[in-house]
């Protein structure tokens, strides 16, 4: 509740209450339900975000080799489901021949980790500072500021789409399903600003004639300089 400049969102965490603020420009033209909603899908991205880069960061190479068991015994075992050598050398834990063992033998998928880290920074980055805004913002200032199209629809939807595809990977369904949903996110962000852009719904929603938002109405703002006049000189 309250004016623009000082509306919060109160959450409750177990047995103590979070306040979060909606003076964040992204906020500025929202009625206080779609703030508190879109408030609340903006913390829920960061830190899934931020937890997707942590397991990224320790969870090794975004690619993994696999085998195609089908296709292996359809090949070398004439279709059936299990391949026994005849002279029964097989490694202790196999029962047979199989794909698996050609794999972890013969098979490895060179890593690409000096560019996975560099993304994996990225994304944590990106991520710590979009939760540090939605707490405490006055702590990004100097980072948000210059990102104007972090304050309007369009801007976040696109950008959520960019940092969630980042983050997806085939070979780990938990990140696939981390960038998902903030991909889901980014998404309803541009429906929501073609609503608003295109239609008359805008208002309905709460979501009134939106424009880009680049400045915190609850940070200090920087002064303009004074203007000095040059001296007149009379001729005479």
């Amino acid at each position: 509740t309250g004016t623009a400049e000082n509306r919060a969102l109160g959450m409750q965490v177990g047995q103590k209450t979070i306040t979060l603020g909606l003076h964040q420009p992204i906020y500025r033209n929202l009625d206080n339900q779609p703030a508190q909603i879109l408030k609340i899908l903006n913390v829920a991205a960061a830190i899934l975000l931020l937890i997707a880069g942590f397991y990224r960061l320790i969870g090794g190479a975004s690619a993994h080799a696999e085998c195609n068991q089908k296709k292996f015994n359809t090949d070398f075992c004439e279709g059936q489901d299990n391949c026994n050598i005849s002279n029964g050398v097989v490694p202790e834990g196999y029962d047979g021949v199989d794909c698996k063992l050609f794999m972890d033998r013969y098979v490895s998928v060179p890593g690409d980790g000096f560019t996975d880290l560099i993304i994996t920074l990225y994304v944590l980055f990106l991520a710590g500072v979009n939760l540090t805004e939605e707490i405490k913002s006055d702590l990004v200032e100097w980072f948000m500021r210059p990102m104007g199209f972090m304050g309007n629809l369009s801007g976040r939807g696109l950008y959520y789409l960019f940092v969630s595809a980042l983050v997806m990977s085939n070979s780990h369904s938990f990140l696939t399903g981390c960038g998902g949903t903030v991909m889901a996110i980014g998404f309803l962000y541009l429906v929501v600003y073609g609503v608003v852009k295109f239609t008359s719904y805008g208002d309905r929603l709460g979501v009134h004639a939106y424009e880009n938002q680049t400045e915190d109405p609850a940070l200090p703002r920087e002064q303009p300089a004074p203007t000095v006049n040059p001296p007149t000189h009379s001729v005479v």
